[in-house]
């Protein structure tokens, strides 16, 4: 029996055998009796308890049966200067300022900031020796900060990590499993926190290991995720349930791969599934390619056939994460051609994912390359798609269909051009690809225009010699010599033209139209010769190109070339017998747009090759009138020695001089050669 009364000989308090017990049990009997009687007495005053004549402290030892003696005193206010001295004391945990501070009777748990005792700053900081002195002053271990339901300085200890000071609240009855306002137990907190000392401690002093915190997560599947070993070794070794909310899978989703092992070893379920997204350990084991633990999953005959909410195995995680030794590990349990929700075996995604040596080892073990997915798309689309040629010609090596098409219309050779991908488009032709399968909107692809256009003189050639014609039209109108001459590319106007493209086909290309009624049409001579592509021009007259068609404006390739101003390409027209005298729609020949173009060189080759130098338009306009007009000195005497008539009037009356005068009256070179 023990009981507490007053001088006067009233008892205040009596203890039962049960009740003695307990306080025992919290530790020290002298601590938690003073704790008890201050709470019956109020905050209001100071309890002292004395025992044979003697002040009883935390380390009296009391006999029972015993009565103590109690004495209430007063407590002092300290001032505002006394508050902010006990709390810069126990923040740098100076046990003699504190101790000179509470020389008198100052509460405890008084305040001495907003919301914390001088208890709480203790835990915060770590201050033991205050800790102590302040609980021996019978400071409440569990007191919450003002107006909050948590915050007790154990939970401050626990949120600063503080161990020492936690051990010394939980030594004079601090509980344990107090809930943070986030439902968190310390226990949990700790470990969330990363604390795995300090949760031990608070294992190893009582604190529930099964009491669930935030997240409704027990402090063993918290530990799991945070990788604490020694924390689920201890609860392993307490006997908790290993598999209940999976820890084993929540430590490999979260690549704590130790806990994973040691688990594995405990002989956690190997084959338990996420419950939402169908994963087992297996799954994760390959998606983070740990062969150590998919071998000793697999030695505890891990199902690699089971999938996942996408319908996934094992095989689908390791190939998409490129986990070469893990796929070779499974290559013997697994099936290499299952297909997910999306309808992609592994070979599927390792395409995608552009893993070299993942597709050779799969297909090396003979997986299906022509397995189509729910769009209809092989690995070699997808291949494609990406633009890997390598993994095309892995592919293709093994003997996967070229042909083929996706749903959607997409052949291989389709698909390559529609995404420029040339290389492989070439290397597809090369491979005998079937180019006469329907495109994606039922209309036969022309792969010829996309060689063409795109300059590719060995595809170009491949495809002519599978009988594509080599006189077709790009979109734009062009034919397909004239695109070829019009890009300088002596390589593949040879080639066409050996594929007997019509070397005077014209296309709709007409940048001089000048005429409503005038047709666009133009050919490849055409092209070269208002390019000044001089040995293109030659390629095309050596094959018999028509030197004085007209294209849509009227110009003939004469025409062009003295516009250009290429002598080269000029001669070589003229060497061909083209008509120096050939009139476009209005009656002007070469000469007159040599003149236009102020080219002296040009004027005095045609000159030289017989052109008529009194050649008239429609206008009655003469070369001599056309120098005038343009103010060309220099052409226009060059015309009156060779022989122009000076005094020819066009359809206006007009003599050249008269022109002359009237455009360029300051010009007296041109109007001396003209008087």
């Amino acid at each position: 029996m023990l009981q507490v009364s007053r001088a006067s000989g009233e008892c205040v308090v009596e203890f039962t055998a049960d009740e003695i017990r307990r306080m025992r049990d919290q530790g020290s009997l002298a601590r938690a009796v003073r704790s008890r009687v201050q709470e019956r007495i109020g905050s209001t005053h100071e309890v002292r308890l004395l025992y044979n004549g003697a002040v009883v402290s935390d380390r009296t030892e009391i006999n029972l049966p015993a009565c103590l003696d109690m004495v209430v005193l007063d407590w002092e206010l300290p001032s505002e200067e006394q508050l902010a001295g006990i709390k810069v004391a126990v923040a740098r945990d100076n046990i003699n300022a504190l101790q000179r501070l509470f020389s008198t009777s100052y509460y405890p748990n008084l305040l001495v900031d907003d919301s914390r005792t001088a208890l709480h700053i203790a835990a915060t900081h770590g201050s033991v020796r205050c800790a102590l002195f302040l609980i021996r002053q019978a400071a409440d271990v569990n007191a919450p900060r003002a107006n909050s339901t948590d915050g007790t300085p154990l939970h401050l200890a626990v949120e600063h990590g503080q161990s020492m000071v936690a051990h010394v609240l939980m030594d004079a009855g601090a509980d344990k499993d107090a809930p943070f306002a986030s439902g968190d137990t310390p226990v949990t907190f700790a470990i969330s926190n990363d604390f795995e000392n300090l949760a031990m401690l608070l294992l190893e002093e009582g604190a529930s290991k099964s009491k669930t915190g935030s997240w409704s997560e027990t402090p063993l599947l918290k530990a799991a995720k945070a990788g604490h070993l020694k924390v689920v070794r201890f609860l392993a070794d307490a006997g908790l349930d290993l598999d209940t909310d999976a820890p084993l899978l929540r430590a490999l989703e979260h690549k704590r791969f130790a806990v994973a092992q040691f688990l594995l070893e405990a002989r956690a379920n190997p084959h338990l599934p996420h419950p939402l997204l169908g994963w087992t350990p297996l799954h994760l084991a390959c998606a983070h390619g740990h062969d150590d633990l998919v071998h000793h999953l697999q030695a505890q005959r891990a199902d690699a056939r089971l999938r996942d909410s996408k319908d996934r195995t094992a095989m689908h995680r390791a190939v998409e994460s490129g986990h070469l030794s893990v796929v070779n590990s499974l290559l013997e349990s697994s099936a290499l051609d299952e297909q997910d929700q999306q309808g992609e075996t592994p070979l599927h995604c390792a395409v995608k994912k552009s893993h070299h040596d993942v597709v050779a080892s799969l297909l090396a073990a003979r997986a299906s390359a022509d397995t189509v997915n729910a769009t209809g798309s092989t690995p070699l689309l997808s291949a494609i798609k990406c633009g890997d040629l390598s993994m095309v010609q892995s592919l293709v090596g093994k003997s996967c269909d070229v042909e083929g098409a996706s749903a959607k219309g997409w052949t291989p050779m389709s698909l390559a051009v529609s995404n420029c991908s040339f290389e492989i488009a070439s290397f597809l032709l090369e491979s005998r690809a079937n180019v006469a399968s329907l495109d994606s909107q039922g209309r036969l692809p022309d792969f010829l225009e996309w060689a063409v256009s795109s300059g590719q003189v060995g595809p170009a050639s491949l495809l002519l010699e599978s009988r594509a014609s080599p006189n077709g039209l790009c979109k734009d109108g062009h034919t397909y010599l004239s695109f070829a001459c019009s890009s300088n590319d002596l390589d593949l106007v040879d080639t066409l033209l050996r594929a007997k493209a019509d070397v005077n086909q014209v296309d709709d290309w007409n940048p001089r139209a000048t005429r409503d009624d005038a047709p666009p049409k133009s050919a490849p001579l055409h092209r070269a010769s208002s390019c000044g592509h001089h040995h293109i021009v030659v390629r095309l007259l050596e094959s018999d190109a028509d030197t004085d068609m007209l294209d849509g404006a009227g110009w003939g390739p004469l025409h062009w070339t003295a516009h250009t101003r290429s002598l080269e390409s000029a001669q070589s027209l003229l060497d061909a017998q083209a008509s120096t005298d050939l009139e476009n729609f209005d009656g002007q020949t070469p000469l007159f747009v040599a003149i236009e173009a102020y080219s002296l060189d040009m004027v005095h080759l045609l000159l030289q090759s017989g052109a008529n130098k009194n050649k008239a338009t429609k206008e009655g306009a003469t070369p001599l009138h056309w120098a005038a007009m343009h103010g060309c000195g220099q052409i226009a005497r060059f015309l009156v020695i060779s022989g122009a008539d000076k005094n020819t009037r066009d359809a206006e009356g007009w003599t050249p001089y008269d022109w002359a005068c009237y455009n360029y009256s300051g010009d007296k070179e041109l109007a001396n050669a003209l008087r």
